[in-house]
């Protein structure tokens, strides 16, 4: 779980948040599944999404897909600008997430969970001038 009900309850005002989930925490509990799931399907290609490490950024990102959700499912036509822009900034780092860009990994991790080695089905005898007729050159 990369963020909790009571990090969301932190977050946003009571007064709003009571608007938006009728003060129901099950809303809330939701809204943070669809966050999760949604930064599974991104990371998942890249680093093992069951044991993900729950960094700051994991968080940082879960409550902002979760404020928006929140908002989606209680005043979509009244979101707030600054909402949809956290939540597209959001989506655009767990692109670049996906693409290699970002990493989760610490810089002081040894280990790199990414897939490092280049496989071909390509043998030396697939090449097009074999290495004697280079070496002419």
């Amino acid at each position: 779980m990369y963020c909790t009900i009571q990090n969301i309850k932190e977050l946003i005002p009571s007064n709003l948040l009571s608007e938006l989930t009728f003060e129901n925490d099950d809303a809330i509990a939701k809204a943070i599944f669809s966050a999760e799931a949604t930064i599974n399907a991104y990371i998942s290609g890249s680093y093992d999404a069951s044991n993900a490490v729950n960094t700051a950024f994991l968080q940082y990102t879960a409550e902002k897909i979760t404020v928006y959700n929140l908002y989606l499912t209680s005043a979509a036509d009244e979101t707030p600008q600054i909402v949809v822009t956290s939540y597209l900034e959001a989506i655009s780092d767990l692109e670049k997430i996906q693409k290699g860009v970002l990493s989760l990994m610490s810089n002081s991790s040894a280990e790199n969970p990414r897939q490092s080695e280049v496989f071909s089905n390509k043998t030396v005898s697939d090449r097009a001038f074999p290495k004697n007729f280079l070496d002419k050159f």
